[in-house]
């Protein structure tokens, strides 16, 4: 039985975040292309020959029509940060990694733009599938996504977080760009805990 969703692959320090109308195959189509060298993704496939690890984690079920904007979601946060192996800065692209005229980064904005966000469903699966996560995976996802094992750990995100309190672990904090500061974690990763409901390290509550 086929399965739709949002993956996340790492290979060494370097993570990518993707979607997939079937997830099984999907990675079994990742693994078999960096074994053979052959992988279109040249970052992935330069860590995976440098590190020879390979390490495919679901995120979460997402409905077929709504994978495009899942994906959205992470590239946004992660698209061009350190160790971030996504090439392109648009889920629905189908150049991915291509240099683009200003007529057709136009004609992409407006699509991004008009896309539907996702459902509450959807957020909701998301939540679900996070936390039936194994405990060794929500350790390994706790190192990837919080502390010093971020990439992104110290660097301010643009724009900031709303300015409403949230509490984690019994502990409320003044706002939550204080708690993404006070944490380690970028503020993609706050938000992502708070939509979802799944939170590594614990209860999170937006206050």
């Amino acid at each position: 039985m086929k399965h739709s969703g949002i993956y996340y692959i790492q290979i060494g320090p370097w993570f990518y975040y993707g979607q997939s109308v079937d997830l099984k195959r999907r990675r079994r189509e990742h693994l078999s292309a960096l074994k053979a060298d052959l992988h279109s993704n040249q970052i992935l496939q330069s860590a995976y020959n440098k590190y020879q690890q390979f390490e495919f984690t679901v995120v979460g079920s997402v409905p077929v029509d709504e994978l495009d904007g899942a994906e959205q979601f992470f590239i946004d946060c992660f698209w061009g940060e350190d160790y971030c192996a996504n090439l392109a800065k648009d889920a629905a692209s189908p150049g991915r990694g291509l240099k683009r005229s200003e007529e057709t980064k136009e004609k992409i904005s407006a699509a991004a733009k008009a896309r539907p966000p996702m459902s509450e469903e959807t957020r909701a699966k998301i939540g679900a599938a996070s936390s039936n996560r194994s405990d060794e995976t929500k350790v390994k996802m706790s190192k990837r996504m919080s502390g010093t094992g971020n990439p992104m750990y110290g660097i301010p995100g643009p724009g900031g977080l709303p300015s409403k309190s949230v509490e984690i672990n019994g502990i409320v904090y003044a706002s939550q760009r204080e708690a993404a500061r006070q944490l380690g974690v970028h503020r993609c990763t706050l938000r992502y805990w708070i939509d979802t409901g799944y939170c590594p390290i614990g209860e999170i509550n937006a206050i």
